[in-house]
Formats: structure tokens, sequence, C-alpha cells
């Protein structure tokens, strides 16, 4: 099945649009809540209200709605959309064997290597909306098989504590390349922790400086998002340049934290605490005073 963003789907099977050529490893532009999972920040799959499941795009077209009694209401269409929300503890993606779920209800898996489903579980209500299978068919319910819900679930990194602080290698925003950014562009990312990183006003993104970089006049922001109100955080900030290194002011939450000087090296261009404001966010802003700014990375958990 392919989901367009005007609304439209594409049942299979078929052998393009797929992400098989995509490689794993650490999750970037995505962002994890209890409620829904987004992608590249255009697209979000998730509970809408408790009975209705939907993908939708950002654009305002909503592809696909299931509901709790198992049915599926395919659009185009403009309602039961996610967009509206704001992602509640971000990283809390409850996960399994092979399946996730959100707000206790909804379950996505895979059932065994032939069959993924998208299901209900609440109480006695258990029904699977649709089936899709690895010949490239679908199955819609309403049904009370190929379900997931059998299995255990698990919490992960938003409903513990994380207090790690990851280093450069293993978390960071070098997934780009050699490219030309629009600075009024958001570029989403996912710490170690499992907290959004929102990056806004970078112009480029070099291997020589492993992520992001702002070249002209202004100011570079990281807004980490999904941290508690009032909660202090420890944090690092990286900032490799084997070109075009320099030394450049610093603000979190608006309050001067002096300069970093970036250099070709993984270590820590900047470390210190923080406290999330009454969004739950810590903003780092990066003003630009020699020929570049550089950031390739920011580790935060919890103090």
């Amino acid at each position: 099945m392919i989901f367009r963003s005007d609304g439209t789907i594409h049942p299979g099977p078929r052998n393009d649009f797929g992400l098989w050529s995509r490689t794993g490893g650490i999750a970037t532009n995505v962002v994890l809540s209890t409620k829904f999972v987004e992608f590249a920040g255009q697209w979000r799959l998730g509970d809408v209200d408790g009975a209705h499941f939907s993908l939708a795009h950002k654009g305002g077209k909503t592809a696909m709605i299931w509901r709790s009694d198992g049915t599926q209401h395919p659009g185009p269409r403009t309602d039961y959309t996610t967009w509206q929300q704001t992602a509640v503890d971000p990283g809390s993606l409850q996960t399994g064997d092979r399946l996730f779920r959100l707000v206790n209800s909804w379950l996505v898996g895979d059932v065994d290597g032939a069959h993924m489903s998208i299901g209900y579980a609440s109480g006695t209500n258990k029904k699977t909306a649709v089936i899709y299978r690895s010949d490239g068919t679908i199955h819609p319910g309403p049904r009370t098989d190929y379900g997931v819900w059998s299995r255990s679930v698990t919490t992960v990194a938003g409903g513990k504590t994380c207090t790690k602080l990851s280093t450069l290698a293993e978390n960071n925003f070098n997934n780009r390349g050699d490219t030309t950014l629009n600075t009024g562009t958001t570029y989403t990312y996912t710490t170690s922790c499992g907290y959004t990183v929102r990056l806004s006003g970078w112009s480029h993104t070099r291997n020589y400086a492993k992520g992001f970089l702002r070249n002209s006049a202004g100011t570079g922001r990281a807004v980490v998002e999904g941290l508690k109100a009032g909660k202090a955080y420890n944090y690092k900030i990286y900032q490799y340049a084997s070109a075009f290194a320099g030394t450049n002011a610093y603000q979190v939450n608006g309050v001067s934290k002096g300069s970093t000087t970036s250099a070709a090296s993984d270590a820590a261009t900047a470390t210190g605490t923080a406290v999330a404001d009454s969004a739950g966010k810590v903003t780092f802003t990066f003003t630009r005073q020699t020929h570049h700014i550089h950031l390739s990375g920011i580790a935060i958990a919890e103090a």
C-alpha cells in the first residue's frame, strides 16, 4: 500500500516505492510519542481520540482511518488527523516483540513473518482493522484473528529515566552529506534518550562539519522538546570542524553561556546543566561570529 500526500491510497501488490534501500541504525527525522509516530515531519500515524487511528499528512489530508470496531475508512479527507496534537512523552513509544503500541490500545506489528496487522485491543474488545500480507495483498477487517495483542509490551526511554549522555559517534546530525539548506526549514532528529531535537536557521550540511553549519550572519537554533517542565538536564554540545573551525557565542534558554570553539575532534565543545521551561523545552541558540558555526550533535539527559 502506498499512501500519498494528497490523501489517496494505492494498493499493491507492487514492487516500487519501498524503503528497503535505506540503511538501519539511529533513527533520524522520526518523532516518537505515546500517541503518535511522526516521519520526516510530514506523516503522522497515531491515535486521534481513543476510537480512531489515522495516517495523515502535514499538508492537511488524511489518507486512512482505522476505527476501534475494526473498520477502515480511506481518504482523501481532512478530518481525524493528529497534526493538532503535541508530542506527549517523546521516546515513550511502547514496544514489544515485533510490535509497537500507542495509548495502550492500538497495536502495529509483525504477526508471523508473512502478515503485518493494525489492530485495537481494550478489555474484551479486540479487533484487527487490516492485515498487510508479504505478497503485497491487503485484507481489511473487521476481524478477530491476526492480532498481536497476546504479546507483552515494554516501555522505551521515555518511560524510564535516561541519564547517559551519548557520544558524537553514538548520536549525531551527520546523515545528509553535503547539502544546501533553507534557513527557514526545520529539521527533526531524535536523541539517544528519545527526545526530539528541531534544528532551524542552518544554511548547509557538510561532511567536514559532521552535520549542520551556518555561514551567514544570524543564529542557528536547536530546540529539544518533550522534557519535563522544571526538570534539570545535563547536556553536551558537539561541533566538529576539519575546516572552517571558529569560536562563536551560544545561549541556553536565552541565557548567555559564553562561547564554544569547534575543532577536528569528536569531543564536546561545551557541557552544562539546563532547566526545561514550562513547555518542556531547552533551546540552544548559536550566534555566528566567525566564518562558520557548526553543530554536529547534542546529547541531553536527566541530571
